[in-house]
C-alpha cells in the first residue's frame, strides 16, 4: 500500500513538473508574440506615415514645386555610376551643381577635402564618417525610408511565423486554429513582398520620368491598403493572443486539478 502511494506521489510530482515546464514555455511564447505584435503595429504606423509623406512630395512635384535636395550627415550616395568630381566650397554649391546636371540623381560631399562627387542612377545610402554628406532629393529619401520599413515589417512577420510554428507542440489543442492564422500571416507576408515589388517599380517609373523631364500625375493609394492591412493584422493578433491566453488558463486549471488529489492523498 505504501509503495502504491509512493508511486502515485511520484507520478503526481512528475506531472506537476511537466505542467510547470509547459506553463513556462507557454508564458514565454505568449510574451514573445505580444512584443513582436507591438513592434509590428508600431512599424506599420511608421509605414503609413512614410507613404503619406511620399505622396505629399509627389503631389508637390506634380504641381511644379521645385523641392530642395536633402543633406544627410555621415552618409554617402554613390548611385550606379559617377558623373564628375569637383572642388566646391559648400554643400549648397554641391547641391546646385547636381541640380544643373540632368543625369545627376544624387551626390556625396566631403567637407574635409571640399570635393563634390556627382552620381547617376539609383542606389542606397552608405554609412561613412561625419565629414561626408549624402545629397539626395526628398522624394528619393522618403522612398528609401519606405523600403527600409517594408523590410523590417517582413522580418518581424517572419519572426511571428517562426514563433507560431515553434509553439505547435505546446498548443496541440489549438493546432488547427493556429495553422489557419499562420496561413493568414503567410498571405500578409506575400502581400508585403508584392508591395515591395511595387515600390521598386514606382522608383523605376519615377526615375524614367525624371530622365525624360516628363511631368505626370502619380497617385498612390497605399494609404488605403495600409489601413486595411493594419486592421486585418490587428484582428489576427488579437485572436491569436486570445487563444494563447486561453491555453494558459487551461494549463493553470490543470495544475490545480492535479494538486488537489495530491493534497487529499497526503491528508
Amino acid at each position: 500500500m505504501y509503495t502504491q502511494n509512493n508511486s502515485y506521489q511520484k507520478s503526481n510530482y512528475q506531472q506537476l513538473a511537466e505542467n510547470k515546464l509547459l506553463y513556462n514555455e507557454t508564458s514565454s511564447l505568449t510574451l514573445d508574440l505580444e512584443n513582436l505584435s507591438l513592434q509590428y503595429s508600431n512599424l506599420l504606423t511608421q509605414y503609413e506615415q512614410a507613404v503619406a509623406d511620399y505622396n505629399n512630395v509627389l503631389t508637390q512635384k506634380s504641381n511644379g514645386t521645385i523641392l530642395p535636395m536633402m543633406s544627410i550627415k555621415g552618409q554617402s550616395f554613390w548611385g550606379t555610376s559617377g558623373i564628375s568630381s569637383s572642388n566646391v566650397s559648400t554643400i549648397a554649391g554641391c547641391k546646385a551643381l547636381c541640380a544643373s546636371n540632368k543625369t545627376c540623381s544624387g551626390a556625396t560631399y566631403d567637407t574635409k577635402k571640399n570635393i563634390c562627387s556627382l552620381r547617376s542612377g539609383d542606389g542606397n545610402l552608405i554609412n561613412t564618417s561625419n565629414n561626408y554628406y549624402a545629397l539626395i532629393s526628398e522624394e528619393k529619401y522618403l522612398m528609401m525610408n519606405i523600403k527600409n520599413i517594408n523590410s523590417q515589417l517582413i522580418n518581424i512577420n517572419t519572426q511571428i511565423l517562426n514563433k507560431i510554428n515553434s509553439g505547435k507542440p505546446i498548443f496541440e489543442g489549438e493546432y488547427k486554429l493556429r495553422s489557419e492564422k499562420a496561413q493568414t500571416l503567410i498571405d500578409n507576408y506575400l502581400n508585403l513582398l508584392q508591395q515591395k515589388e511595387k515600390i521598386y517599380q514606382t522608383i523605376e517609373e519615377q526615375y524614367t520620368l525624371d530622365q525624360t523631364q516628363t511631368e505626370g500625375n502619380i497617385k498612390i493609394n497605399q494609404n488605403y491598403y495600409s489601413f486595411l492591412l493594419l486592421l486585418a493584422l490587428s484582428i489576427i493578433f488579437i485572436v491569436i493572443l486570445y487563444f494563447l491566453l486561453k491555453s494558459k488558463n487551461n494549463i493553470t486549471s490543470s495544475l490545480t486539478d492535479i494538486l488537489n488529489p495530491s493534497i487529499n492523498a497526503n491528508t
